[in-house]
């Protein structure tokens, strides 16, 4: 886990259904299933927003 100056805790891994897709946030990878998946830097910026804002809409000018 990481501290930002204002204490708010950041993950170094997001995970969903069972660790089948985790994101690891400090090497910037993502796997699915174990197998590492090959994402652009903008695939996996949208990746990153939309895991750690699930239940969140939002729209195409906010992304």
């Amino acid at each position: 886990m990481l501290r930002t100056d204002d204490q708010q805790v950041l993950a170094d891994r997001i995970s969903f259904h069972e660790h089948e897709l985790v994101i690891d946030t400090v090497h910037d990878v993502v796997s699915f299933r174990g197998e590492a998946v090959s994402l652009t830097q903008t695939e996996y910026k949208l990746l990153l927003v939309l895991a750690r804002h699930p239940q969140r809409h939002f729209t195409r000018e906010e992304l």
